[in-house]
């Protein structure tokens, strides 16, 4: 019975002595990975040295390409005046202003032509969201605002909505001036 007693009492010791050696080799090995993260830190420990601004032009040309990847949308010329050479520069159918401050923000126009058979509200949300995603992603400036003016309407073919050919007489409608133009005559 005592030699049973004895033999519980080893592997309970042996089974202390193995968990803490799985705990001693726990620590280790977060010492380990400790050092290391010291070693080589993640982040550069210098402070950049400058600053970086992006110009108004180079945020119009983010715009633009943006505007050209929404199917149905075609950029417009903007204002008359912008035409004339007055206020901000255009940059194919887009407007920036940008303000400068430590936080700069960035304000869009874009002008623009929707082609015919579109829902206008749903093209310009999908504009407004390409826009501000993109200039976000690609500047890392806050997008205040992306004012979107339809300014007109286009066929599929690119075609305004003013040259629009005229619609040929239906068959039906063709028939019928025939009927009353055979019924002129017998009359």
């Amino acid at each position: 019975m005592e030699e049973e007693r004895r033999r519980e009492e080893e592997v309970a010791s042996e089974g202390v002595s193995e968990g803490g050696e799985a705990e001693e080799l726990k620590k280790e090995e977060k010492m380990a990975s400790e050092e290391a993260a010291e070693a080589r830190p993640l982040v550069p420990v210098e402070e950049p040295r400058g600053e970086v601004k992006i110009d108004e032009s180079v945020i119009g040309q983010i715009a633009m390409q943006a505007l050209r990847t929404i199917k149905g949308v075609q950029p417009s010329a903007g204002s008359m005046m912008s035409k004339m050479g007055f206020g901000r520069k255009m940059y194919g159918g887009v407007r920036v202003s940008l303000e400068d401050e430590e936080n700069p923000q960035v304000t869009v126009d874009t002008y623009i032509s929707v082609r015919y058979g579109l829902r206008i509200p749903d093209v310009a949300w999908d504009l407004q969201e390409t826009i501000k995603n993109q200039l976000e992603q690609y500047t890392g400036y806050t997008v205040k605002a992306v004012n979107v003016y339809v300014q007109g309407i286009h066929f599929e073919d690119g075609r305004p909505l003013e040259e629009a050919p005229k619609e040929p007489a239906k068959e039906s409608e063709s028939a019928e001036r025939q009927d009353a133009e055979a019924f002129k005559e017998e009359g």
